[in-house]
């Protein structure tokens, strides 16, 4: 090792060395319990950061837009509405003509 590596550079190989000395179930604790370690810092983090913003959220930051949310959708409601209703009450026929028989034929 030289003077030139970084300082964390040597501590980790020195860390290596000792991993590779230990058994086969040490290894597998030190592995197990480095993982849920390094897990564990990373949710506190996480946890804090959400934290920080939960405390910054007001109550306006719910309901402000509120009321302007349900307008839009009693709008949109109504003009699906108006768009679904045919003209006349009937569905449209795609066959051909729908002409009545002639008087003459019912006598």
């Amino acid at each position: 090792m030289s003077k030139t590596e970084p300082k964390g550079r040597v501590q980790y190989e020195k860390a290596r060395e000792a991993f590779t000395k230990l058994d086969m179930q040490d290894k597998a604790a030190f592995v197990l319990e480095a993982t849920f370690s390094t897990f564990g810092e990373a949710f506190k983090d996480a946890g804090r950061q959400f934290a920080d913003v939960i405390e910054k959220v007001t109550d306006e930051d719910f309901f402000s837009g509120f009321g302007s949310c349900v307008e839009d959708a009693e709008e949109a409601t109504e003009e699906k509405a108006t768009k679904q209703k045919p003209s006349n009450g009937r569905k449209k026929s795609g066959s051909g003509s729908t002409s009545k028989k002639k008087d003459e034929d019912a006598d």
